[in-house]
């Protein structure tokens, strides 16, 4: 007997209409005998109940009785099956956007996770359960299941992670909530031999108005930077980062601007007076 979304239980007139009705015939009884149903319990037969309980099987007995005294029995049994998944109208936001801007790694209190529950309407409070897809440096993909083994992993700035409730009423039934959260490495490079002082001085000859990127390139230093939660993640160790835009001013006069690699601005030549890189 499969039960309406809104019922928990199933009352006795539509189990009772659902079995319909039993006779047995007589050899001395010139009328047939009536069917009268009972309820097996591991105490005897009782009468039918008011409502019939979900997620249970239950057996019918059904009793005959002729002039005489004389009886006999079968059984019928039957199901009552909850056909409605709980509840997921509270499920969040499925996407979390999370800022790392301290460190590169956060805990698994550091994700702040809600704790999910749903009350649902047969079955009362059910707790969901959290499974996940946590990315780990070199790409790995763990799974975790359990407390233990959430909070015993690190989450690393720039990836993004999967999580999911799974909750379970007393029939088996799931419905689930899920949230991708994203870390966003909002940790910015850190640059090495960046330091004051490297500045130098070109002196060009006499009658030359322009220098060329060859002539100075000897005295530019150009920094290198390291973004390390990238090398983190990557799991590749620490490699530099080509600058993405570099920018020439003469006499604080924007000259050129190249992003991407773009070396454009090694061609155009670097007239007389100050030149800053950026």
């Amino acid at each position: 007997f499969y039960l309406a979304p809104t019922e928990c239980n199933a009352p006795k007139d539509s189990i009772m209409a659902r079995l319909g009705e039993h006779t047995a015939k007589d050899n001395c009884d010139p009328e047939p005998i009536k069917g009268i149903p009972y309820m097996a319990t591991e105490d005897g037969r009782v009468a039918i109940p008011a409502a019939f309980n979900k997620d249970t099987t239950y057996t019918v007995v059904w009793v005959f009785t002729d002039a005489a005294g004389n009886e006999t029995t079968c059984e019928q049994k039957f199901a009552v099956i909850d056909t409605t998944v709980p509840n997921n109208n509270i499920c969040p936001d499925p996407v979390k956007n999370i800022d790392a801007k301290v460190k590169c790694t956060l805990t698994f209190e550091d994700l702040d996770l809600p704790e999910l529950t749903i009350n649902d309407l047969c079955d009362g409070l059910l707790v969901g359960k959290l499974t996940g897809e946590v990315q780990q440096p070199g790409g790995t993909i763990v799974y975790p299941a359990t407390d233990e083994e959430f909070k015993a992993l690190q989450y690393y700035a720039g990836t993004e992670n999967n999580f999911t409730w799974t909750f379970t009423d007393h029939a088996g039934l799931t419905s689930t909530c899920e949230m991708k959260v994203i870390i966003n490495d909002s940790i910015p490079p850190v640059i090495n031999n960046c330091e004051t002082g490297n500045d130098a001085t070109y002196e060009m000859s006499e009658g030359v108005c322009y220098a060329k990127w060859e002539d100075i390139s000897k005295l530019i230093v150009i920094p290198l930077a390291y973004d390390e939660c990238e090398e983190l993640i990557d799991g590749n160790g620490s490699s530099p980062l080509d600058p993405f835009e570099i920018r020439r001013y003469h006499n604080d006069t924007l000259v050129t601007i190249s992003r991407d690699g773009d070396e454009a601005w090694k061609a155009d030549p670097f007239p007389r007076g100050t030149t800053r890189f950026v």
